[in-house]
């Protein structure tokens, strides 16, 4: 049983990799759209997932202007 002076565990993921998934572009700009708001993950990744042109340019505005983001697979 946790004490009074223990903090609640929160976990932040920094690396995010569902490549390989073949996710459509609706699901992989879900997680881009969720990582707008929280600003926190450094890498992710995309690879092979089906993003057309209209998810490709939110994908590179949102990396161009996140101060987090480093990686983009």
């Amino acid at each position: 049983k946790p004490s009074a002076r223990q903090r609640p565990l929160t976990c932040v993921t920094h690396t995010c990799s569902v490549g390989r998934n073949r996710l459509t572009e609706e699901a992989a700009l879900s997680f881009v759209r969720i990582e707008k708001q929280r600003n926190k993950l450094t890498t992710l990744g995309l690879g092979l997932c089906k993003i057309g042109p209209a998810g490709a340019k939110e994908i590179a505005d949102w990396v161009s202007a996140s101060t987090a983001i480093t990686s983009l697979e």
